[in-house]
This record gives C-alpha cells, structure tokens and sequence, in this order.
C-alpha cells in the first residue's frame, strides 16, 4: 500500500435535501466549512435555495417529491461516492463553530460506522440523539420519519442544532398526506402516527394505532414514549385508571423518564400530584433519546396548579389564574 495514501483523512460529505428552504439555507451551509463536499437535492423549489446552494458550491442534483423523505434522501446519497463519510444536516439545521473537529475525531474512532449526533431544538429547547453520519453503504426506509436501521453505532458528543422551518407552519397537513399513503405500517411507524394523532387531537384514532404497536413490539425507547402518550390519549378522553396503568409502565421500564413523571402527576390528585412532581425534578432522563423541550416550565406550571387545588380553588378558577399568568 502506499503509505501517502495510507494517511490521507478519510473524506466526509454533508447531505441535505431541501425546498424552499432559501431563508434557513445560508446558515446551514455557512456552518458546513470543513467539508470535503456539499450534496444538495432540491425537490422543487421556486424561490432562491437552488442559487444559494450553488453560491456555496454544493454539488446540485433534482428529485421530483413524491410524498417520500427515504426516497429523496436515498437520491440525495446515491450522488454521493460510495463507502464515504456522510453527514446528514436539514436546510433548518446548522453545526456550531468547531464541531466538524469533533466530527472527524468520532470518524476516526469509530468502530461501526454509524455515529449519533446531539440535537438541540432552538424553539423549545427539546433534545434528542439521531443518527446524523456514517459511511454511505447504508440507505434510509419509512416514507416519513425516516430511519436507518443498524444494530451497531456509537453515540458521539457532536451538537446540532436546529432551528424549525417556518414551512411547516404553512403547510400544516404535509405530514398528514404523507401518512396516508403508507400501506401495512410498521409497528415503529403505528407509534409515530399514534403520535401524529394524538398532535391533532384524534385521542380515539391514535389509541388504534398504539394498541397494534404494542402487539407487535420489543420493549425500547420508542416503547416506553408510546407508552406515555397513549395515557395521554387516555386521559383526554376520560379513562384515568387506563392513563396511570400506561404511564406506570413506562416508568417502571425507566424511572428517569421525567417526561413520564410529569405526565402521570398530571393524572392525579393535587397531592400526589406534588410527589410525583419532586420525583421528575430530580429524574435525570438518563437512557432517553428523545427529551421534549421546556419540562421544567411544565413542572413549575403544575406545581402551581396543584397549590391552587391544595387551597380549594375550584377548576375554572384555575384555569383563569393560570391563563392570566401567560399573557
């Protein structure tokens, strides 16, 4: 072997599919100095990202949308040489200054070639680990919410950032019309659209789609959210005891799961409510992947809500004091 090429970097490529992406899409590229490569594939836009892109000397490819994230993603990497570094980032997502240090050192340590990076919500503060880079072998599956599925892969301290696209604001139903073309859902995809249900408020309809999860999964991270979210869904439709034998479960699974606490104070009375609520301050949402945003805001909400019942107030004298605390 030649020992010169024996030491040259392996190369990283960034990967970014986008639409009408033009005011997110400068900060996303700005951050990507240190790259071997650019990769965009637009599926349609009629504003300026495709000129952006190309200002940035990203390497421009087409994809018509067909209601397919994998399909589009799958596109976007078969540009890509094979057997390379990929670093996947959306338009509305930005690395901060010096992570590509720490992306090249996780590259260089791993082992399976499949590395998590941290990512942070800007809105609501919400956190969740992802598989962002890996060598390009590997393709996306699911129409929406797209995954790779690999059994080995490291967990890295790499932080991105994300800052969501007003584009889903408007186009609200996006998701939606996408949903409904999925023939015979996996179990993973019967939990997301639980979930998507649930979003709408469709408690009745997202407890349909829990339920055929639940009969076909293995216990895991996606597990123990659906779990929780299906007692919500309980809750809102008036089956209390339904809720708390959900949320139990999932905290009997991880009792750090402050999420869970917090969801389960919100089943019971004033007083227990208080315990429950000392229990999720100090949980530590250790082994949790997805950490929604502004937990300890919900905590202090409920605290308060939970004195107000303590003091006899009756529920609409609640709901006014709490309403006027927003404003």
């Amino acid at each position: 072997m030649n020992p010169r090429l024996s030491n040259q970097k392996p190369k990283i490529y960034a990967a970014i599919i986008g639409k009408n992406e033009e005011k997110a899409l400068p900060r996303c590229l700005a951050s990507l100095k240190g790259f071997d490569g650019i990769f965009y594939t637009d599926t349609g836009s009629k504003d300026k990202s495709i000129p952006i892109a190309e200002h940035y000397w990203a390497h421009v490819t087409y994809f018509k949308w067909v209601n397919d994230f994998s399909k589009a993603r799958n596109f976007n990497l078969d540009q890509i040489p094979k057997n390379e570094w990929v670093f996947i980032i959306d338009c509305d997502e930005y690395l901060p200054a010096g992570e590509i240090k720490k992306i090249r050192a996780a590259m260089a340590k791993s082992k399976s070639g499949h590395c998590f990076a941290h990512v942070k919500n800007i809105s609501d503060g919400g956190e969740h680990q992802h598989l962002r880079f890996f060598k390009n072998n590997i393709r996306y599956k699911d129409a929406w919410h797209t995954h790779i599925p690999v059994k080995t892969f490291e967990f890295t301290d790499v932080v991105l950032m994300h800052d969501p696209s007003i584009n889903h604001k408007k186009d609200p139903n996006r998701n939606w019309r996408i949903i409904k073309n999925i023939k015979n859902p996996s179990a993973r995809m019967e939990a997301l659209i639980g979930r998507e249900l649930m979003g709408m408020h469709r408690y009745k309809e997202a407890l349909k789609h829990y339920e055929r999860y639940f009969k076909n999964a293995t216990f895991n991270q996606q597990t123990a959210d659906a779990l929780v979210y299906a007692g919500q869904c309980f809750f809102q439709i008036k089956k209390p005891n339904e809720a708390q034998v959900n949320i139990l479960e999932a905290i009997k699974f991880n009792p750090e799961f402050k999420e869970a606490l917090i969801a389960m104070a919100t089943t019971c009375q004033p007083w227990q409510m208080k315990a429950w609520l000392r229990y999720a301050k100090s949980a530590t949402n250790a082994r949790i992947i997805n950490i929604p945003g502004r937990q300890n805001e919900r905590i202090t909400e409920l605290e308060k809500i939970a004195d107000l019942f303590l003091q006899g107030k009756k529920v609409k004298e609640v709901e006014k004091i709490i309403a006027k605390k927003k404003q």
